[in-house]
């Protein structure tokens, strides 16, 4: 690699990332007091991130008892403009004072940038198409509070503000959105460019000069008394980072291997009153940012993530749930645009060496109030790893795989209870959202400032999946395996998407949007009394289906040979199972084996949510629900039946026979005719 040499030669280059870490033949040590610290943009100044943790922990939160239209999230309070020290000249002068005479040319390798969308779209292109880690305030100013939002006081609540990014310079922003650039940047690794840089900017002054002997000195003539940087004989582990040294140096790169931190995780609780579980929070987003400084990645297996960009102190750790499978958000009920953004907590402000420590858990509030700010973040963190385990279970099982890069929101704002949604808007797209949908599903007029029509027109072509936290029982029924059942159906009927299409999913939305709007059936909303051909056939063939993924992947999670086998329950037709509540069977399989197609007091009997089930166990049961000789077919074959002309569970039989050779086809017309069909 060609270099300057600050004492052998005197020369100019420019100066690339390559290049950083390696000055000359002699390397920088730094006496106390030589930097000057001084209020970071985008960061709230912490003395401890202990004492921030204690301060701000999930369980420690006071939970507010009145209605929360931001469902948990705390507003962001700026102070003033700062000095940004990354600008090109501010990074010039830094590197003049640090070469001399050959010091190399700055030029900039990032942009400061801001994004004006018009609509819900534009937000996704930025969000999930081009995966930019945009921020609702700008970056070069001091942070009085941290937290989730900015309102620019300039804009109305449900406008779409301004979003600041850090782009490469060689961007090319997306047609139609409004882009500016605010400033070029230089930003590099090399953490004594980066202090001096920031030292300039926090108003201190040095100069350069050589002593007799030849020796570099560079002081600082701002503070009494004058604090010198003398050049000595270099140290690999402060020069270069490719390097790898067990300790960081005193002024150059800081060195050494990145270190894990000990992880992120979630608290599983299964039953009610029993001890709960920590569990890693797997593949999720995490970033950590200083200033326009910013590293992402994710977490591992083991909910431990490493930085191994380098940050010189005070670094902003959030949490994003988001990954290639899914982006989970939450609702509220101002600035609805910001529903269109993953749910976010942020950990706290560290310093580098504290990364390593970083341990925190996404809790359960031991308070049932529903608007508890630390909830919706349970609700959010557990649904995000229901997907990942969705996805690890149905390449077991050898089936179609759900859509990638799904939309999912979680709420309890909407009526129906331990449920959820799958409409599919953001794949199967170009279609308004009912009004009574989004009512029913995610949130009723109560708690929408703007109405429920403005929220059905941010979530068109958005969202995939609604899955509701809302319960009545908080400590037994909105348990950890409740909410997964309620991940794990709903992203059955995404994974029958995939299969029967848009055409089918279209038909199936359709009809459950008709079922509420029939003010005179409230009863029996969503899907309706199973009397209306124009829409029974189609909701029973998607619920029987999302039905069997709830209790069957349940199954897998929870029961014998599930990686978190525990005591649970399961909940159908008004009934709790337990643990061999059916003999032989867990509770999951208890359930649908008891299925009763006629029981009286469920409104929704007509749906067969036993049936796949009954189609693949070897139980004769006799009368007691019902009589199933069948045996033998298998998951796959029930699924691969259900194509996008399979609209009801009569064209479902036929299908299966047909593909299937017409196995066992007298006990198969037995079964379904128990099941009424």
């Amino acid at each position: 690699m060609f270099f300057c040499t600050t004492i052998l030669n005197s020369c100019q280059k420019v100066l690339k990332e390559d290049d950083i870490g390696i000055i000359n033949d002699e390397t920088i040590k730094v006496s106390n007091n030589f930097f000057q610290e001084g209020v970071l943009p985008g960061i709230a100044e912490f003395k401890n991130a202990q004492i921030f943790l204690a301060n701000n922990s999930n369980a420690t939160d006071p939970l507010p008892r009145n209605f929360d239209p931001n469902n948990g999230e705390d507003p962001i309070v700026l102070g003033n403009q700062l000095v940004n020290p990354y600008t090109i000249s501010n990074m010039q002068n830094a590197a003049n004072i640090l070469w001399g005479g050959a010091a190399p040319i700055i030029e900039a390798n990032n942009l400061y940038v801001r994004f004006k969308p018009n609509n819900s779209e534009q937000i996704e292109l930025l969000e999930d198409v081009q995966d930019l880690e945009l921020q609702d305030f700008p970056m070069d100013y001091e942070v009085l509070q941290d937290g989730d939002y900015f309102q620019d006081p300039n804009m109305g609540d449900e406008e779409i503000g301004w979003l600041y990014s850090v782009v490469p310079v060689d961007y090319s922003p997306p047609h139609g959105i409004l882009f500016e650039v605010i400033t070029p940047l230089f930003l590099t690794e090399y953490t004594l460019l980066e202090d001096m840089a920031e030292s300039i900017a926090n108003g201190a002054i040095y100069i350069y000069s050589r002593d007799q002997s030849g020796q570099i000195i560079i002081t600082r003539t701002d503070v009494e008394p004058n604090v010198a940087f003398v050049q000595q004989r270099p140290d690999p582990c402060e020069l270069l980072p490719e390097y790898t040294c067990s300790g960081g140096g005193g002024g150059g790169g800081g060195g050494g291997t990145p270190t894990q931190t000990q992880g992120i995780f979630v608290e599983e609780q299964t039953v009610c009153n029993l001890p709960s579980k920590i569990l890693p929070l797997k593949n999720v987003r995490v970033i950590a940012k200083r200033c326009f400084k910013v590293w992402r990645g994710f977490t591992n297996e083991n909910g431990q993530f490493t930085v191994t960009k380098r940050f010189k102190n005070r670094v902003k750790v959030i949490i994003k749930t988001k990954n290639e499978n899914a982006k989970v958000c939450k609702v509220r009920g101002v600035r609805l645009w910001q529903m269109l953004f993953p749910c976010k907590k942020r950990i706290g402000v560290f310093d580098k060496n504290e990364l390593p420590t970083i341990r925190y858990v996404f809790t359960k509030p031991t308070d049932g109030n529903a608007h508890s700010k630390e909830l919706v973040y349970w609700a959010a963190t557990t649904a995000h790893n229901s997907v990942i385990e969705f996805k690890k279970y149905t390449t077991e099982f050898r089936l179609r795989q759900i859509p990638g890069n799904l939309k999912l929101m979680v709420t309890n704002w909407g009526f129906m209870q331990n449920s959820g949604a799958t409409p599919m808007w953001n794949k199967c797209n170009n279609s308004a959202v009912a009004i009574s949908y989004a009512s029913f599903f995610i949130a009723s007029s109560n708690y929408i400032t703007g109405g429920v029509t403005l929220l059905a027109n941010t979530l068109e072509n958005q969202m995939d999946v609604i899955v509701g936290y809302k319960s009545t029982d908080y400590k037994c029924l909105l348990t950890s395996a409740q909410l997964r059942s309620v991940v794990y159906h709903e992203l059955g009927h995404a994974q029958h998407y995939n299969q029967a299409g848009c055409d089918f999913w279209g038909r199936y939305r359709a009809a459950i949007v008709k079922e509420l709007s029939k003010v005179n059936q409230v009863e029996v909303h969503p899907y309706g009394s199973g009397n209306d051909d124009n829409t029974a056939p189609i909701i029973a063939t998607g619920e029987m289906w999302g039905n069997h993924c709830e209790k069957w992947y349940s199954e897998r999670h929870y029961g014998n040979g599930g990686s978190v086998a525990s005591d649970f329950r399961s909940l159908l037709q008004g009934q709790f199972f337990l643990n061999n509540s059916v003999a032989g069977l867990n509770a999951n399989f208890s359930s649908i084996e008891a299925f009763n197609p006629n029981l009286a007091s469920d409104v929704h009997r007509w749906i067969p949510q036993g049936l796949p089930y009954d189609l693949f166990d070897n139980r004769n049961d006799g009368s007691i629900p019902l009589i199933d000789n069948v045996n033998g077919y298998t998951i796959n074959q029930s699924f691969n039946a259900l194509l996008s002309d399979v609209r009801s569970i009569s064209a479902f039989k036929d299908r299966l026979l047909f593909q299937n050779s017409n196995a066992q086809q007298l006990q198969v017309y037995e079964l379904f005719n128990e099941y009424n069909y």
